[in-house]
């Protein structure tokens, strides 16, 4: 088996292109590897963690060794069922931030979401919005405000990942950013990774890894075709 993981990016045909970077790679591949067979599966994180987090995952395996079985991809909304919520992995010991010592932007940004949500209370009701308070939402430059329980991607620079939590009487009793051992609890690891790395090195590092539970599940599918095509292979030997 290999297993490549990507954005989704990689499928935009650029213009003058006559296909995507995705299309060239795997024809090319395929060319010179004919023994794998090629399968691409859209992976979202937020069916295992409570992240929005699309990632192109693209598997091959040799056809041949697993007897010409297809491998069937993961079913993701069965782990939703069961999965972390956003509750799960906030620290509720760690202390508020201090709105005072948000800069001026980072205030006015903070003030139009709050006045969003107050809007909306009627019909929407208490519960959790997160959002990025560094990016001006009258600009249109701020990821869209969420209230399904999800973080919004993770990147690797300090973008302030704020979250909120409004009560039945519409008000604010949970109010500060994301810290980073949530951010490793968001991608699946232990909270001890946060004592192996530097505040900077954790923004990093949790912006680029890969999703520990999807991970997981993407390999688990490969590992029960492989078990499956031994199995088949035991059959036969007399």
């Amino acid at each position: 088996f290999f297993v490549v993981e990507n954005v989704p990016g990689v499928r935009h045909v650029p213009s003058g292109s006559r296909a995507s970077f995705q299309k060239e790679w795997v024809d090319d591949l395929a060319g010179r590897a004919p023994m794998f067979h090629i399968q691409e599966w859209m992976m979202q994180s937020s069916a295992f963690v409570p992240q929005d987090r699309r990632r192109l995952y693209t598997v091959g395996w040799n056809w041949y060794a697993l007897r010409c079985v297809p491998v069937p991809p993961p079913t993701p909304f069965r782990a939703a069922v069961s999965r972390a919520t956003l509750a799960d992995v906030l620290h509720r010991g760690l202390p508020q931030v201090d709105e005072a010592s948000l800069t001026p932007q980072q205030k006015l940004n903070l003030a139009v979401v709050k006045n969003k949500l107050l809007a909306s209370f009627q019909t929407s009701g208490e519960g959790w919005a997160t959002f990025l308070v560094d990016r001006d939402p009258l600009k249109g430059y701020n990821d869209p405000l969420r209230r399904d329980g999800c973080v919004n991607t993770l990147r690797t620079h300090n973008e302030l990942t704020w979250v909120l939590y409004m009560d039945r009487l519409g008000e604010f009793v949970f109010s500060r950013c994301l810290h980073p051992v949530e951010r490793c609890a968001l991608q699946g690891f232990r909270p001890e990774l946060a004592n192996l790395l530097s505040k900077s090195g954790l923004l990093r590092a949790t912006g680029n890894s890969l999703t520990v539970p999807v991970v997981v599940a993407v390999f688990g599918q490969c590992s029960k075709a492989l078990a499956h095509a031994c199995s088949l292979t035991d059959a036969c030997v007399p």
